[in-house]
């Protein structure tokens, strides 16, 4: 072994124990192999939940995953490996043999733009469609890869398979501690990656998957219900390829209605700041459920997503699906009672009753099982 390649396996190592590390491993491994830049990314039904290298800017990032460059009809590095075996290297002659169509000309100008069409790449592992993959970049200044750098590199995949899955154990093993810490304090939840499937799930939302009211299903989260079904995917599906930068999705929210007689659930999915250098294992998203009548906070926004009822409409309404009178609404809100008329009168006429006795009678059957 190399002095060189001694290195990048000290790298290698210091990367699985700290992921922010990474970017210099793979700088190193590219300067081995005596080429622009190395690139570790982790591909599965289009999706592309990370892509580490020192090419990956914000911007390149973004016009990688908006022009679907993960898909192999648009990249001709990914088609290329379709079909490739676990450290089989895959280089310029396999991307020759890929037939050029319109598709692959956006991804062609991007390479062309970021100087990097040529190189060579393997399959680190791969679970059913979800791989991750390590791609050696070549700029035409660095020229067609020699055989001896793709020797050096399958000398070294053994190495950057270990150091992947050192991680990917140390991230499972941040998913449960964070499953702990809920499990403390009894708060239904339920973790997703970066593909939006599940990776852990809290004591508390277990009753809510072995009722069927929530499934698993090919490891992502679904509901028995159709409408609910839609609505759930909608919001995960929604916050995943919402922009990571946007602070206005930092959160989103949902009311899975059930089936008659089922109780009402707030889903509310938060997404948890990224970790650098992640390979997809560790929680990104947490879906919080709350459901019931003895919710006060799930009664007030269900109403306010559903009725549009503003958050003092919502609080007397949730106030009075608990018996409460009038003055005692009053007295707890620390407003006047001509305050409470004011904002009933308006509850009454956004969720279309024209009494208390049918807003209540209303609200048990929003609310009760």
């Amino acid at each position: 072994m190399t002095n060189s390649e001694d290195r990048v396996l000290r790298k290698l190592e210091e990367a699985a124990l700290d992921p922010g590390q990474w970017i210099g491993a793979l700088d190193a491994l590219a300067s081995h192999l005596h080429s622009s830049t190395a690139h570790l990314i982790g591909i599965g039904g289009g999706a592309v939940p990370f892509n580490i290298g020192s090419l990956m800017t914000e911007d390149v990032r973004s016009e990688f995953v908006r022009e679907r460059f993960a898909l192999p009809d648009r990249n001709y590095r990914v088609h290329a490996s379709q079909g490739a075996k676990r450290f089989q290297i895959v280089d310029e002659r396999d991307y020759a043999r890929v037939p050029r169509t319109p598709r692959l000309e956006a991804y062609e100008a991007f390479v062309d733009r970021l100087d990097i069409p040529l190189g060579f790449q393997a399959i680190i592992c791969q679970e059913g469609s979800n791989l991750i993959g390590l791609a050696i970049l070549r700029s035409r200044k660095d020229g067609v890869s020699p055989e001896e750098d793709r020797g050096s590199l399958a000398r070294l995949l053994p190495a950057v398979e270990r150091a992947v899955q050192m991680q990917r154990r140390s991230e499972a093993r941040q998913a449960a501690i964070l499953r702990g810490t809920l499990d403390a304090v009894g708060t239904p939840a339920i973790f997703l990656n970066a593909r939006g499937q599940i990776v852990e799930v809290s004591a508390g939302a277990e009753p809510f998957i072995r009722s069927g009211r929530l499934r698993v299903q090919d490891g992502m989260l679904a509901a028995s219900d159709p409408a609910d079904d839609r609505a759930l995917g909608t919001l995960i599906d929604g916050l995943i390829t919402a922009d990571e930068h946007d602070l206005t999705a930092l959160s989103s929210r949902r009311v899975l209605h059930g089936r008659p007689g089922e109780i009402p659930l707030m889903i509310e999915l938060i997404r948890i700041p990224r970790m650098t250098g992640s390979l997809d294992v560790a929680p990104r998203y947490m879906l919080v459920i709350r459901g019931g009548a003895n919710d006060p906070s799930m009664v007030s926004s269900v109403l306010r997503a559903d009725f549009r009822l503003t958050e003092s409409e919502a609080g007397v309404a949730s106030l009075l699906s608990q018996g409460r009178s009038r003055a005692e609404i009053a007295e707890i809100r620390g407003v006047s009672i001509d305050t409470v008329k004011f904002q009933l009168k308006a509850v009454f006429t956004k969720m279309s009753v024209q009494r208390e006795t049918e807003l209540v009678a209303k609200l048990g059957t929003l609310f009760q099982a």
